[in-house]
């Protein structure tokens, strides 16, 4: 099951797309139609999930590739200026590519968390300066509910397998304290 989420000026533009789902067999349960009135236990935000994996599986190909290329390099030297046997070569190639595939997750999961915690920060000042948000759970016809989102002035559109409650701050008693 996918959760679509959408961010809407006006509040009619969002009952039209609750309409829509409604029309396309979604029941309550699954369609959520939250402003910055609804209460905290309903809101909820995109998983940074997605965007996080897809940091760490471009910087694992960039890292594997970069230093795969370094390590070709160094195993044809290990040949060529000290007459090294090819199973060291080989070794020494299998050592740079394992340093490139453990770089390039790491930097990945570093990079990929950032930008997608950075994505949710914007949905939700938005949400917090007055977006009506459209929550669609749904199995079937997701591009069809992205489309007619889209087609009613829906901003930040996201489509996500899995979803986080969002943080309740608004209790909170947040003061500055001196350090001395």
């Amino acid at each position: 099951m996918k959760t679509i989420f959408g961010l809407f000026d006006k509040k009619e533009q969002a009952e039209a797309v609750a309409e829509f789902a409604r029309r396309s067999s979604i029941d309550d349960q699954h369609l959520k139609v939250l402003d910055s009135g609804s209460p905290a236990h309903d809101l909820v935000e995109p998983s940074p999930r997605p965007r996080t994996w897809k940091g760490i599986r471009g910087f694992m190909i960039l890292g594997t590739l970069i230093f795969g290329v370094f390590g070709a390099f160094a195993a044809v030297g290990s040949i060529t200026s000290t007459g090294a046997p090819v199973s060291f070569a080989v070794q020494v190639l299998l050592l740079f590519l394992l340093i490139g595939f453990f770089s390039g997750v790491g930097l990945g999961f570093v990079k990929g968390r950032s930008d997608a915690e950075e994505e949710i920060q914007r949905f939700r000042e938005a949400f917090g300066q007055g977006a009506v948000m459209v929550v669609i759970e749904a199995d079937q016809h997701v591009d069809g509910f992205v489309e007619e989102m889209e087609r009613q002035g829906g901003k930040m559109i996201k489509v996500s397998k899995h979803s986080r409650p969002m943080p309740d701050m608004s209790g909170l008693d947040l003061q500055v304290s001196a350090v001395h």
